[in-house]
This record gives C-alpha cells, structure tokens and sequence, in this order.
C-alpha cells in the first residue's frame, strides 16, 4: 500500500519566481510503497494531477534512494556554500 511522505507544489524551475505567472508549477510527491520509494510530479494546475494517468514518476530500491539522498545533501552543502549558509530561495514550495 502505498503511503505518502511528502506532497508539496514546487516552482517551475525555468520560472521559478513565477513573473510570467504562467508557470504554476509541478506537484512533488515522495511515497513508500511495497518496500520501494516512488518519487513522481504531475503538472500543478491540472485539477486531476494525482490521477495515475498525468504522474510521471520512478519507483526505485532503498541503495539507489539512499545514493540519491546522499547526492542531494552534496547539492545541499554545495548551495550553502555559495549563499553563507541564507536561503535565498525559501518559502516557493507550497
């Protein structure tokens, strides 16, 4: 059974301030399901996103969401260091 961990709208990232407000942005979900983790995004303003139909998405193991996980704390040190450790960039996902 499939059990959600994370569900939040993340800006698009060609616009990510949004000043063409034509880029709503993408539905980011993190889930468990069967022992896997499913990462997926839909597009935020259609009004059946979750639907299976519209996600796109992968179903990996725990090696590859754990390599995953230690790739995007790399990213994360790596953005501090060019921002003094201020986000700079906060408060955009929903």
């Amino acid at each position: 059974m499939k059990n959600n961990f994370y569900s939040q709208i993340a800006p698009d990232w060609t616009d990510s301030k949004n000043k063409t407000k034509n880029c709503p942005g993408y539905l980011f979900e993190i889930a468990e399901d069967d022992g896997g983790i499913i990462i997926t995004m839909a597009d935020a303003d259609k009004p059946d996103a979750t639907e299976r139909e519209n996600l796109k998405g992968i179903f990996i193991g725990i090696a590859e969401a754990e390599e995953i996980l230690a790739e995007l704390q790399n990213t994360i040190n790596s953005a501090k260091s060019k921002t003094k450790g201020k986000d700079w960039h906060s408060g955009r996902v929903k």
